[in-house]
Formats: C-alpha cells, sequence, structure tokens
C-alpha cells in the first residue's frame, strides 16, 4: 500500500474525496507522526550497519535511523583472512566506571582489541580502545526509525499488514481536530489494537523460536522414553 492508498481511505473516512479541509500536506504530516509513534512503540523495523575502528578512537556515532541497538559484532581477520566476527559484551557507564575509570582515555595502555561496548549520548563506545585501523570489521544490528514520508505515491518502510495502523491514527488525530471526539476515540482504540497487533509481529518474525519452553531437553518428544510416563500418550 502506497501513501497515496492510504490517502484515499482516510478521505473516504471522512467525506472528502478530494483536498478541501483537509490538505495532502496535513494528512501526511500526520501518517508522519503515526509512523513514528508506532514504529518507536512496537520496534518493528531492523537494521544493520557497518563502521570502519579506528587507531586511538573509541567513541563512534550511532547510525541516524538508530533507535535501540540490539547487538554489536567486530571481525578479528586481518587481511587475507577469512572474517572472525565475535559478538561484543554490552556494558553501561556504571559497570566501566567500575572496572576502569580511565577507560575514556586514549592513550595506549587503554589500546587494543575491543570485547564490549556501551551507548552513551547516541554514541557507541568500544573498550578497549581499538589499536588498529579496520575495514568495515563492526557490524551493529539494531531496532530502526522509518524513513520520513515525502510524497504521495512513495511506499512504505513498514510492511502492509500493519499500515491500517497509520490510517487509524491519523483519523484519530483528524476527528479530534473537528471536534468530533466519539469518533477520534474509536479509531485512537482500533490504533491501540494495532500496537498489540505490531508486537506480536515484531516477536513471531522468527517463526522458530521457543516462546514457551524453558529447558531444553536431549530426548526427543518421540522417545525413547526408557519407561518413563509418556505424556503424549
Amino acid at each position: 500500500m502506497t501513501t497515496v492508498d492510504m490517502l484515499s481511505q482516510i478521505r473516504s473516512a471522512l467525506v472528502e474525496p478530494v483536498q478541501g479541509f483537509w490538505l495532502d500536506e496535513e494528512l501526511i504530516r500526520w501518517l508522519n507522526r503515526a509512523q513514528a509513534d508506532y514504529v518507536n512503540r512496537t520496534r518493528v523495523l531492523e537494521d544493520v550497519d557497518y563502521t570502519s575502528t579506528q587507531n586511538g578512537i573509541g567513541i563512534y556515532p550511532l547510525p541516524s535511523n538508530c533507535l535501540s541497538v540490539r547487538a554489536v559484532f567486530i571481525n578479528l581477520a586481518t587481511t587475507g583472512q577469512a572474517p572472525d566476527w565475535r559478538r561484543l559484551v554490552p556494558s553501561n557507564l556504571e559497570k566501566n566506571a567500575q572496572q576502569n575509570p580511565n577507560f575514556t582515555a586514549a592513550d595506549t595502555t587503554q589500546t587494543g582489541t575491543p570485547a564490549s561496548y556501551m551507548i552513551w549520548g547516541r554514541s557507541l563506545y568500544l573498550f578497549p580502545i581499538p589499536k588498529t585501523d579496520g575495514s568495515s570489521d563492526i557490524m551493529m544490528f539494531f531496532k530502526s526509525k522509518p524513513l520520513d514520508i515525502t510524497a504521495s505515491d512513495q511506499p512504505l518502510g513498514l510492511d502492509d499488514s500493519l499500515h491500517e495502523a497509520l490510517i487509524a491514527y491519523t483519523l484519530w488525530r483528524a476527528f479530534e481536530k473537528e471536534k468530533e471526539f466519539e469518533q477520534a476515540q474509536y479509531h485512537r482504540s482500533i490504533y491501540e489494537g494495532y500496537i498489540q497487533h505490531g508486537l506480536r509481529w515484531a516477536k513471531k518474525q522468527s517463526g522458530d523460536q521457543r516462546y514457551r519452553l524453558d529447558i531444553s531437553s536431549p530426548t526427543p518428544i518421540e522417545g525413547p522414553y526408557d519407561n518413563r510416563f509418556n505424556p503424549l500418550s
């Protein structure tokens, strides 16, 4: 579904098939607000970014579209070797300050092969501080922000199954502006329902995850059971 499709649905609900009281520009602004709010609350968008370490530099800006970091990896391979990606351990300011109060110093005693990272002030801190220059040797998986809608024929980054949430949000705000509070509350409740749908959608993208089993058993469910009770028989 493109933006023009959503505008058509919104105008149909507002009983204004062509621009009049509601200009496309204003409705698109509300769709952008809807998209930003929805993604912030559900974290349904994901992205990957690469950066290169620099000798003596321990602080790197996060990608501009980063909402929250999920995992950071470093490639320990040197030129000509096969990639050797290792996951960095997540840390925080308090832990780093306790373990090494001088962790921000860029002297040679603080440099080495990065083993951990922390996020502070929209920046990625690596520790130890890299002692060599790398080439796209830091890989970051993160939950991302959406791109702003700038044209009516623009496709959205959200999955098509989630577009109805943006329509509900826009209608909620539009009916509020028109003082149609009953309609506004109706569409707000629809939008809140789509928030829950989005949270489930994000969780179930990886369909082979285990969500209810706490302990993995080495014994397959089909046996052998060694004469033990089979709860499925």
